[in-house]
């Protein structure tokens, strides 16, 4: 029984890891775009 709630816990964890490793690949693009977008319209501004 033991085993198995470890055996649960870090299948839960891997796939919470997972999640939350989609969300900063997702933040990190959309970060980098929206990065792109500012510095080319404050050039084009100036």
């Amino acid at each position: 029984m033991n085993i198995e709630l470890s055996s649960s816990k870090y299948s839960f964890k891997h796939y919470y890891l997972a999640r939350v490793a989609e969300l900063v690949d997702a933040i990190d693009l959309g970060s980098i775009v929206l990065g792109r977008e500012s510095s080319s319209l404050s050039s084009g501004t100036i």
